[in-house]
């Protein structure tokens, strides 16, 4: 996988030399390709009105989530292209096995 975009099974790939801003505002465009913000879908060819949509992730309850604030843990996750700012939240939003179905998000 790749930070500036998932690729699904027929995603265009990403060029060496795009320059877009480093802000995590996910997109799903096409056959489920995901991208890191709207300038990095722009960049391989899809229109943001017609092709792309926000990227919707799940959320977390209030409970869960002030629990998982009480170790002040800070470790960033990308779960199917969502960012979750530890493991705690990333299980808490469905992700039971996030070693596997995450990667560390390098902000």
């Amino acid at each position: 996988r790749s930070l500036r975009g998932r690729m699904a099974e027929a995603c265009p790939e990403l060029g060496r030399h795009i320059v877009c801003p480093l802000e995590f505002k996910p997109v799903t465009c096409g056959n489920g390709c995901d991208y890191d913000n709207g300038c990095f879908a722009q960049s391989v060819g899809f229109d943001l009105q017609r092709d792309c949509g926000v990227k919707t992730c799940s959320m977390v309850g209030i409970e869960e989530e002030a629990e998982c604030y009480e170790n002040l843990d800070y470790t960033p996750l990308i779960c199917e292209g969502c960012i979750y700012d530890n493991s705690c939240l990333a299980k808490a939003a469905g992700f039971n096995n996030f070693l596997d179905e995450c990667e560390p998000a390098r902000l």
